[in-house]
């Protein structure tokens, strides 16, 4: 831009200026800001006065870019706060309010519970019944778990020594595991 300005034959002061202007941008300390609306605020303020300055260049109500006017800055970033403040509210506004989305959600998981409840008791009553014909699983896993569930009350009624399990001897290590 520089070079630019030099081969249009533009005064030297007035690219010194932008010189000044631009390196007052960069060394800034909104500009390495961890709030983005500053920096957003730093490029706002440099279109907005770069802008002024080209409209008023040559005319008596011209100025200088070199230092930063920080109440305009401060203006700048106002400016887009508002703007910002004014996208969430309405983005609040036509959002649903968090009460009625909440009942919703406790609705709809009643309405699941409900319907897994069913099928369990469906489900239990099966197996109470005995009735293998209805069961969802196969006849041989049902069987099997019958004979599970009777396998674990002769178990519980069983004494004490009976219920060790034993462990078969290791091979080769001549020790009984009895």
């Amino acid at each position: 831009m520089i070079s630019s300005m030099k081969d249009h034959d533009w005064p030297e002061d007035r690219v010194d200026m932008h010189i000044q202007f631009w390196s007052a941008l960069q060394t800034h300390r909104w500009r390495h800001a961890a709030d983005p609306l500053k920096q957003r605020a730093l490029l706002l303020y440099q279109a907005q006065q770069r802008r002024r300055w080209h409209l008023t260049a040559g005319t008596v109500r011209g100025w200088s870019l070199e230092k930063i006017n920080q109440d305009l800055l401060l203006e700048a970033r106002e400016e887009l706060f508002n703007e910002q403040h004014e996208k969430l509210t309405i983005i609040a506004i036509q959002e649903p309010h968090p009460a009625t989305t909440v009942h919703a959600a406790i609705t709809c998981l009643q309405k699941y519970f409900q319907c897994i409840t069913k099928k369990l008791r469906k489900l239990a009553c099966s197996y109470t019944n005995h009735s293998l014909h209805c069961a969802p699983y196969p006849r041989a896993v049902v069987a099997s778990s019958s004979q599970l569930r009777h396998s674990h009350a002769r178990v519980a009624t069983a004494p004490a020594a009976d219920r060790t399990p034993k462990m078969p001897a290791t091979p080769g290590s001549g020790i009984s595991r009895e």
